[in-house]
């Protein structure tokens, strides 16, 4: 299954890959870096062929995931981590 993400930065298909499994493991939100996240204009488009368990985590959180990825930059790009 092909899909498309939308992202605040530019990344490649490897990272939006990092990111949908850190979704996974994802236990708490910070809800600054959930603003940050949500406010920016999404101006990236990339997109992937997803692996089963890449479907199985984008059919559980639909749409927010586009939103999860996003938030996981925000936190990494607050944490040091420059893309």
């Amino acid at each position: 299954m092909r899909k498309y993400f939308y992202t605040r930065n530019k990344i490649d298909s490897r990272d939006v890959r990092y990111f949908l499994h850190k979704i996974e493991e994802l236990k708490e939100i910070n809800p600054e870096y959930l603003v940050q996240a949500v406010k920016y204009e999404k101006k990236h488009k990339v997109s992937i062929t997803l692996s089963e368990r890449e479907a199985k985590i984008v059919e559980k959180y639909g749409k927010a995931t586009d939103i999860l990825i996003n938030y996981l930059q925000e936190a990494e790009l607050h944490e040091g981590y420059q893309y």
